[in-house]
């Protein structure tokens, strides 16, 4: 499943902000966290995980 750059322009920018303020591309080497992707500007695709940065409570106020 790969998150398309269109689709992130689609959000609120404060929901776009959070989105990248919640996710990072170092996964480490043995990480049992879900691989999600999302392709940028350019057209190529990073994958990432969800980071534990923020409480989802901080998440759902800024949407």
């Amino acid at each position: 499943f790969v998150i398309n750059f269109k689709d992130l322009q689609k959000l609120r920018e404060e929901t776009r902000l959070t989105f990248f303020q919640n996710i990072t591309t170092e996964i480490p080497k043995h990480s049992l966290r879900s691989i999600y992707r999302y392709e940028d500007e350019s057209r190529e695709i990073h994958p990432f995980v969800y980071t534990a940065r923020y409480s989802a409570k901080a998440a759902i106020e800024s949407i």
